[in-house]
Formats: C-alpha cells, sequence, structure tokens
C-alpha cells in the first residue's frame, strides 16, 4: 500500500518509508512547491529525529532553505504558514495514527493543504527516481519562534468566555506543548491531563474518535466536577468534546455551535 494519501503521506517508519524516501520528498518539495524556503514543525513521535534529519538534507540539497519551527501542533503550524507568507510547509505527524506510524502533513502558500492530483501522486512518481546530487546546495537552516505572534491570534477568539471548569485530555501528543499559554488568561480553571508529548502515548492511543481513549477523561470529569471536558489527537489539530455527564458530545453538533458564534461574531 502506498504512503501517498489523497491529503497527506503516513505509514510505517522504517518499514512503508525510510530516510531515503524522506530525502527525496524533501529534495523534490521545492520544485513542487515553488518554494525557496519551507517551513516545517514536528509533533511528539520517537522517529521525529531521523525524519527531520534526512527530510531537511533532502530540502537543502535542492538548493532550498528550511525554517525550523521545532515541537508544535499541526494549527500553529498553519498559523505561521499564512502569517508569515510561506510558499510551503511541511508538519512531520501520523496526526492520529499508532505509535508505530509516520507521516508528512503539507501545504502550499496560505495553508492550503497540497492536493492529490498535482501533489501527492506527482511526488510519489517523483521519488522513485534517485535525486541527481548530494549535499548542501546553498540552502540554510533557521529557527522561528512563534508563540507571541500566535498567542496574540488566538486572543481575538476569547472574547466572551465565561467561568468554566474545564478538563483538557492532551493524550501526550502535540497539544501539550503550549495548551496552558493558551488558557493561562482565561477566567477557566483548567485541569490537564497526559499532558507531557511522549511519541509512545503511554497513557491512551492518540485518537480521540474511539471511545476506549476517553475513559481518563470522563472519570476526571466526573472527579472534579468540571462543565466540559475535551481530548486532543497525537498532533492537535483535532478534538472531541464531551459534557458536565462525561457523554460524548457529537462533532456535528459542535461544528453548528461554533458556526453560530463566528456568525455573530462576524456580525458585531
Amino acid at each position: 500500500m502506498s504512503i501517498f494519501k489523497v491529503n497527506d503521506i503516513r505509514g510505517l517508519y522504517g518499514k512503508e518509508w525510510d530516510d531515503e524516501t524522506a530525502f527525496r520528498i524533501g529534495f523534490y518539495l521545492p520544485g513542487l512547491l515553488d518554494a525557496d524556503k519551507i517551513l516545517i514543525g514536528q509533533d511528539a513521535r520517537l522517529s521525529l529525529p531521523e525524519i527531520f534529519k534526512a527530510l531537511t538534507s533532502g530540502i537543502l540539497a535542492a538548493g532550498c532553505s528550511v525554517v525550523d519551527m521545532g515541537a508544535c501542533a499541526t494549527p500553529a503550524l498553519y498559523f505561521a504558514t499564512i502569517h508569515y507568507a510561506f510558499k510551503g510547509s511541511v508538519m512531520i505527524t501520523a496526526s492520529h495514527n499508532p505509535p508505530e506510524y509516520n507521516g508528512l502533513k503539507i501545504s502550499r502558500q496560505g495553508a492550503e493543504p497540497l492536493d492529490y492530483e498535482e501533489g501527492f501522486k506527482r511526488l510519489e512518481k517523483l521519488v522513485k527516481v534517485k535525486p541527481p546530487g548530494f549535499g548542501n546546495k546553498g540552502g540554510a537552516v533557521e529557527s522561528l519562534d512563534i508563540a507571541s505572534d500566535y498567542l496574540s491570534y488566538l486572543r481575538d477568539f476569547t472574547a466572551g468566555i465565561g467561568e468554566l471548569k474545564v478538563v483538557a485530555d492532551c493524550s501526550n501528543g502535540a497539544a501539550g506543548y503550549n495548551l496552558r499559554r493558551i488558557f493561562e488568561d482565561l477566567p477557566i480553571d483548567l485541569i490537564v491531563i497526559n499532558e507531557e508529548p511522549d511519541g509512545t502515548f503511554p497513557s491512551h492511543g492518540p485518537d480521540p474518535s474511539r471511545p476506549e481513549n476517553l475513559e481518563s477523561l470522563k472519570e476526571k470529569v466526573k472527579e472534579e466536577g468540571a462543565d466540559l471536558g475535551m481530548c486532543f489527537d497525537g498532533d492537535g489539530d483535532r478534538v472531541v468534546f464531551i459534557d458536565e455527564k462525561s457523554n460524548f458530545i457529537s462533532p456535528d453538533l459542535i461544528t453548528a455551535v461554533l458556526g453560530l458564534h463566528l456568525n455573530n461574531q462576524l456580525q458585531l
């Protein structure tokens, strides 16, 4: 089965893809994205150092520079892609998949997801060809700290939030990197569980849509008498909510509530 999916790249690292694959993807990405500088973020999986090194080496070998965001949640990478006007970005993550998986979420300018026909399908063909050269051909690596700009951006969405007691389950994933800082100025009593990012996901699996992965959150909400519980996936771009009685809340209902809220905000 191919690691090149409709919306991303993912598979068993070391079996279905490896350092050489990552290098080749990196080499061909600048041309595919028409980019001279590519932003890279990563979650907490154990294979990240190998993939980052190989991917970055490929990008540099193509003469393109790399901007390293370091450890972050996927929404933070999307924000940075737009805010700093990058032509391309890569999040190294396998999202909600088990620990032995890893992958790449690739975006064009404006954080527009890479499509399949002119994106992943084309990239799959390109990586079958060994790149003609190796070594750095002029690209550089630099770091980027977005914390101040990102937190400022998120504050625009906090108007009207009242006093709540909330339990957040980070699933030992990327949500744990900045969750407390995002909530620190809000009138919220925040209890965080499974906060420390750990690519083995020791508390439970990183897929919050599976009922068994919500058990520790449900117990904590009942124990704390909280108003709300939320559980994030491995890279922090998906969240599931439960109510004060630990009942699962349908994502469709959450989407409708958010739609009404944003519509009201636009009308103000």
